[in-house]
């Protein structure tokens, strides 16, 4: 539920929706076993608009950047933040966010402009616009259908089809 609502803030905070989203192979979004994205998130991804791409199992190539800008977020911010008289989960927030977006509009040393002027002139204008409706999830379980062609969820019986007697079902 956290790894979607994540998302969706993302999203409103860019003011639109990214057309492709690299997940990483976390258990939160993808079957590691076999590289399946599980169906919640793909609903989620669907109701965004957003083509999902995850990254290839053992293929760092895929997310460095990410990954970089994660490395500088636990590097160079995040140890000033420990040194702090923090007292609040709202105020650590307020904090690390003003920080992230002075790191943001530094200027970059290989090229011309920030980090937040490439999003302002380049990036933001590819964003797909937010759907009218926010997403609202759902909660998921898999159960094994009985002799008697029932499923058991939530205290409740529900029937299914005689097809699927003896197989595991998602609801």
């Amino acid at each position: 539920e956290w790894f979607l609502k994540g998302h969706q803030h993302a999203f409103e905070h860019l003011g639109g929706v990214t057309p492709i989203v690299v997940p990483d192979n976390c258990a939160t979004a993808v079957d590691r076993k076999t590289g399946d994205l599980n169906t919640r998130y793909t609903a989620f991804l669907d109701h965004y608009g957003a083509l999902p791409k995850p990254t290839r199992v053992r293929s760092p190539q895929d997310k460095g950047g990410v990954e970089r800008h994660l490395r500088i977020v636990e590097e160079e911010i995040m140890p000033k933040l420990d040194a702090m008289p923090i007292t609040s989960l709202a105020e650590y927030n307020r904090i690390l966010f003003s920080k992230v977006m002075a790191r943001n509009d530094r200027p970059y040393s290989k090229r011309d402009g920030s980090r937040t002027e490439v999003f302002l002139t380049e990036e933001k204008k590819r964003l797909k616009p937010l759907p009218a409706h926010t997403y609202h999830s759902h909660a998921e379980k898999t159960a094994s259908v009985s002799r008697d062609f029932h499923i058991q969820y939530h205290s409740a019986f529900y029937s299914v089809p005689v097809t699927f007697i003896g197989q595991r079902v998602t609801v």
